[in-house]
């Protein structure tokens, strides 16, 4: 087995169409070039060193228990965990079905250290805030009302004027709540404005329930998207359901306290832990036949982002 950063994995086999996250952005697999610059799990510098093509071949669909998922070869390789085993194994998709029903596996989620500096047109904060009660038509207090000094905004005589600016530069005012979402420049941005968004929502119109578990209620399909995204960009887990007319997000996060700046739902959570989390393998099963990829890259793990925040060989 290859140990070697840059040089392939044996096996290493995504479906042509899967998407990769780069510097920039998302690309499909057979778009993205040698020399180009990926997002990395943890920072560290990381870009394409080989693109091997391979012929088409039964691909398996790889489900998390958020919902995500990915297509890859029986061969494709994965970093795993479960329980009683002495320390991560690196197996195939196919021992992987193999040893699904006999036991639980869980992959590693990646941290989210990535994203621009650029400066952003609205505060990212306040973005979520919006996306949550929408734009304000109404005067409103100087002082904001909940009890963090630091999510107070400019005064009512110039915010209405001030946010509704910045809305229409980004594409927002105006928007239905039916047709909201999250400018690409903020889903591209720096891992600490990503959270920021996600503080603003939540503060705003977050629920924690008794047991723990973080959920909000979203008119928009295409916001519910971009949340689910933003969450597990910055390693959480994501689960949106159709009730209604509503879209429900069940939000998770090894450290639940990074989601919150408001220390009323902060404080809901214990303070020291950690910021590294896995999520559980849920089934592989068959999916079609086509052309797959193995990209080769220079981080020293050799570990890449795929479909929606998936970390993989």
């Amino acid at each position: 087995m290859s140990s070697v950063p840059g040089q392939p994995i044996p096996g290493v086999a995504l479906a042509i169409d899967s998407r990769i996250r780069t510097s920039s952005g998302w690309k499909t697999l057979d778009r993205v070039s040698i020399g180009e610059a990926l997002a990395s799990d943890d920072g560290i510098s990381s870009v394409v060193t080989d693109v091997v093509r391979r012929e088409e071949e039964q691909v398996y669909r790889v489900l998390l228990s958020d919902r995500r998922a990915v297509e890859c070869a029986a061969s494709h390789p994965w970093t795993v965990h479960s329980d009683g085993w002495d320390g991560e194994r690196l197996i195939s998709t196919g021992e992987i079905a193999r040893l699904l029903p006999q036991r639980m596996m869980w992959i590693d989620l990646p941290r989210g250290h990535f994203g621009h500096e650029d400066p952003l047109p609205l505060d990212p904060w306040m973005l979520g805030a919006v996306l949550a009660d929408g734009a304000p038509t109404d005067p409103v207090p100087e002082e904001d009302a909940r009890d963090d000094g630091d999510v107070a905004i400019a005064p009512a005589s110039t915010r209405f004027n001030v946010l509704t600016a910045a809305l229409a530069r980004i594409g927002l005012a105006g928007v239905s709540r039916e047709r909201e979402f999250i400018p690409e420049v903020f889903m591209n941005s720096a891992r600490r404005s990503r959270l920021a968004v996600l503080q603003g929502l939540l503060d705003t119109d977050g629920e924690i329930s008794a047991e723990g578990e973080i959920g909000v209620s979203l008119v928009s399909e295409l916001l519910a998207a971009d949340v689910a995204e933003l969450v597990r960009s910055v390693g959480g887990w994501c689960r949106s359901d159709r009730e209604g007319r509503e879209f429900r997000l069940h939000i998770g996060h090894a450290n639940p306290r990074l989601l919150f700046r408001l220390s009323s739902k902060k404080n809901r959570f214990l303070s020291g832990c950690g910021d590294t989390a896995r999520i559980a393998v849920v089934c592989v099963e068959a999916t079609r036949v086509i052309a797959t990829r193995c990209l080769c890259v220079s981080h020293p793990s050799r570990h890449f982002i795929t479909n929606d925040y998936i970390l993989t060989h």
